[in-house]
């Protein structure tokens, strides 16, 4: 879909003059951010009530207060007799009217803008045209000059920019502005936080240049001190802006900012004014947690963020050029899922790839993404289970479960033991007597451990990978009758059969990783009671139930994070279901089991 900017008035003017079409152009941009926004085509020769209009993503044909203006009934009720509603093109009820708009029926995207409007004139201006008796069916000759006069070009068109890179102490502050058009402030605390940790990690880390993100820009004019108005990356240049503006009233870093450089910041301050609420809100917290932070910071990791850190600035002159960039970079470029965005974390995590790296990140790649994205649900679901949270989906706004702490940095007492397993897995592997007994040490992963950043994390995605795919084999070895059951009862396919089995195989894999195959085939068993006695009980199992489920006190993921040895699994008491207490018919294998195990009281 294509969304009302002012720049959609600028291209259809200029396609009317280009296609000989002679209409005036009205337009209305309220400040709610599509709703109410409209772009009118009024051809010439015919009553203002009867107009061309984009709005809500679709090209229609309009004819307003029709029932005072004789002249655009009549027209209305020719449209009517003469086009039929078809999968292209209907009628709509609009203004107490059954038929009061006739749409184009396909969506208007940034490519058909221009097209699609083409498309309904073509079909529908010559019999508004021949069918309209007023006297100014036609525009005189002056007025038609005086129109094309309106819509030549409102600047000469120049050729953007070659994109730049500007570092942070020479971005421009004071000609930057911000259009009308622009959405609130919206950045929080974690962004705040996230600058400043990035900021700190990759000085420490003596990176040389650490890139920001991508500016686009609207310059007004080609004069050197033209204005520039933020298209794209509004978010992050107001966030550098609040934490740039505390750091240069610092004493102890004012020498670090160039005069230039402090006045620019203090002129783009006093003339932006937020007036909405929402912005005012994040402005506000985002600074208490700026002040709350920049304690943390010393000059050298303010000198990095001033002459290190970098934005890919670039810069047009067509306005409409530059939102067409925008939309290619946002509404037309595919998101990246979460775990594309926790790999590019991590990859930033490790300073020089190892061979293991490479054979870890090769693996990776190899995997479809559609299997990550379940492997990486399962492992977020159990580590939020086991804290009672919950794990219904794994978003872009939940990839913090994956990041942990970096070895570079200094080690808190309770990381020695992560940083001392790494060191003597390493040494260990990289022995020369290994290449006579060709052994391996694992390093020690735990599902309900810290995340380690970098090579390690991409070693644990690595490890349960292979765990995961260990699972089938384990339920045939150790206890294929329920195994075999779970996979061959009839009802399977429901959905909840399906997020029952989610939780058997999480909470299996959750024990596998912890204790091994040490009791395992008690462990199934068990595993299996509680998860389907959840099935039994209720009428539907939905998402919302199996994940209330899985954060009981009494829950698998619970009792698996607490217990110290395979044995303690065995003193897990499980109710016993009543009778009258299942809800779900069928299911006679799972019931048989749960009979045979004596799980299941039966009436008196």
């Amino acid at each position: 879909m294509l969304y009302i900017y002012d720049p959609l008035v600028d291209r259809i003017r200029r396609h009317l003059k280009k296609k000989h079409i002679d209409a005036n152009v009205n337009s209305y941009i309220g400040r709610t951010w599509h709703q109410y926004r409209y772009v009118q085509v009024l051809p010439k020769g015919l009553d203002c009530c009867v107009h061309y209009e984009y709005i809500n993503h679709h090209w229609e044909l309009h004819f307003e207060k029709t029932d005072s203006n004789l002249e655009a009934e009549k027209l209305r009720q020719v449209m009517i007799s003469s086009i039929a509603t078809s999968n292209n093109i209907g009628w709509h009820n609009w203004s107490h009217r059954q038929r009061g708009l006739l749409r184009l029926e396909e969506e208007v995207y940034d490519g058909t803008f221009e097209s699609l409007f083409d498309k309904l004139w073509e079909a529908t201006i010559s019999i508004l045209q021949n069918n309209y008796t007023s006297s100014k069916r036609y525009a005189p000759k002056e007025e038609a000059v005086a129109l094309s006069e309106t819509l030549a070009p409102t600047h000469e068109y120049h050729e953007p920019d070659e994109p730049r890179i500007v570092k942070v102490e020479n971005l421009e502050y004071d000609r930057l502005t911000i259009p009308s058009y622009q959405r609130p402030y919206k950045w929080g605390v974690k962004n705040v936080n996230q600058l400043i940790d990035d900021v700190v990690t990759f000085c420490e880390r003596g990176t040389q240049e650490y890139r920001l993100g991508t500016l686009v820009l609207h310059k007004l004019s080609k004069e050197p001190s033209s204005e520039m108005e933020i298209v794209d990356g509004q978010q992050r240049s107001i966030t550098l802006l609040l934490l740039l503006n505390e750091l240069h009233q610092k004493e102890e870093f004012t020498d670090l900012f160039l005069p230039e450089f402090r006045d620019s910041i203090k002129l783009f301050l006093a003339k932006k004014q937020f007036h909405d609420s929402i912005s005012k809100q994040h402005i506000q917290e985002n600074i208490n947690a700026i002040r709350f932070r920049i304690v943390e910071l010393k000059k050298k990791h303010v000198r990095f963020l001033l002459s290190n850190c970098s934005f890919v600035v670039i810069a047009l002159y067509d306005i409409s050029e530059a939102f067409q960039f925008f939309d290619s970079q946002n509404a037309r470029g595919k998101e990246l899922e979460p775990h594309d965005l926790l790999k590019a974390y991590h990859l930033r995590e490790i300073p020089q790839l190892s061979y293991t790296d490479f054979q870890n990140i090769t693996g990776w790649e190899k995997m479809e993404s559609p299997y990550l994205s379940s492997l990486f649900l399962l492992l977020f679901r159990i580590k939020r289970w086991i804290e009672a949270q919950n794990g219904r989906f794994f978003t872009s706004n939940s990839i913090d479960t994956f990041k942990g702490y970096s070895t570079h940095q200094s080690q808190l007492p309770y990381q020695r033991i992560f940083l001392m397993a790494d060191c003597y897995a390493q040494i260990y592997n990289n022995d020369i007597s290994r290449r006579l007994d060709k052994q391996h040490l694992e390093y020690p992963h735990q599902i309900d451990q810290a995340i380690i950043n970098g090579s390690l994390f991409f070693d644990m995605i690595r490890y349960y990978s292979e765990k995961h795919k260990e699972l089938p084999d384990l339920g045939k070895r150790y206890s294929n009758k329920i195994w075999s059951t779970l996979n061959s009862y009839p009802e399977h396919h429901r959905d909840g059969d399906k997020f029952t089995r989610i939780l058997f195989d999480a909470a299996l894999l959750f024990y596998y990783d912890k204790f091994g195959t040490e009791g395992i085939d008690k462990a199934i068993t068990k595993i299996f009671l509680w998860s389907y006695a959840m099935r039994l009980t209720h009428d539907s199992v939905k998402r919302t139930t199996m994940d209330n489920y899985a954060r009981e006190e009494n829950s698998a993921f619970r009792t698996i994070h607490s217990a110290t040895k395979p044995f303690d699994l065995l003193n897990w008491e499980l109710p016993i279901i009543k009778e009258t207490s299942i809800k779900q018919k069928g299911m006679a294998s799972i019931k048989e089991i749960f009979h045979n195990l004596h799980q299941i009281e039966s009436e008196q």
